[in-house]
């Protein structure tokens, strides 16, 4: 594989793995809304509802984290 294409497919890994990561957020932030609207529903106020949602499902970063070690921990 020449210089060239080992740097093009470098770059490509790159910005692919950015976008999954994007969309991975995207999906984490919408099940904590959907979550926290359940919470609303049974009578809490939306602050208190995130709140607790975060602390029942862990933090959207904890889990994103998780998700990006998960790769590691299986490679081992």
């Amino acid at each position: 594989m020449s210089l060239l294409q080992t740097i093009v497919s470098g770059l490509r890994s790159l910005l692919l793995r950015e976008r999954s990561d994007r969309e991975l957020k995207e999906e984490l932030r919408g099940f904590l809304e959907m979550a926290a609207e359940e919470k609303i529903k049974q009578g809490m106020s939306r602050e208190e509802a995130l709140r607790a949602v975060r602390l029942e499902r862990r933090s959207l970063d904890a889990t994103f984290h998780w998700w990006e070690a998960l790769p590691d921990y299986w490679a081992a």
